[in-house]
C-alpha cells in the first residue's frame, strides 16, 4: 500500500485556506464568548459597589441577590457558557474542516 493510499484511507487533507477560515471563525467565536464572560464577571463587583438593591436587600432566608448570584448562579452561568461554547465550536469546526464528502468531491 502506497503512502498516498494510506493518506486517502485514514486522513483528511484541508487546504490552508480552509484551515485559515476555520481559525478565523473559531477566533471570532472565542472572542464573543470571552466578552460575555468578562462582562458578566465585571458586572458582579460593579453592582456590589454601586447598586444597593443588589447587595442591601434580602431576597430569601437572609441572602442578598449578590450572595445568591456569586454562590450559585454564577457557577451555573459559566458551566452553561462553557457547554454552549464547546458545542458551537465543535459544530463550527465539523462544518468547516475534515469532511470526507468534500474530499471525495475534490478528487
Amino acid at each position: 500500500m502506497s503512502v498516498h493510499e494510506k493518506i486517502a484511507d485514514n486522513e483528511f487533507y484541508d487546504t490552508p485556506e480552509e484551515v485559515d477560515r476555520a481559525y478565523r471563525a473559531q477566533r471570532a467565536l472565542s472572542l464573543k464568548y470571552g466578552i460575555i464572560f468578562f462582562a458578566v464577571t465585571l458586572l458582579i463587583p460593579f453592582l456590589s459597589k454601586t447598586a444597593e438593591w443588589w447587595y442591601g436587600k434580602w431576597i430569601w432566608g437572609g441572602f442578598t441577590l449578590n450572595y445568591l448570584v456569586v454562590a450559585i448562579l454564577y457557577h451555573i452561568f459559566y458551566w452553561l457558557l462553557g457547554y454552549f461554547y464547546a458545542k458551537q465550536a465543535n459544530s463550527l469546526e465539523d462544518s468547516l474542516l475534515g469532511s470526507r464528502e468534500r474530499e471525495v468531491e475534490k478528487e
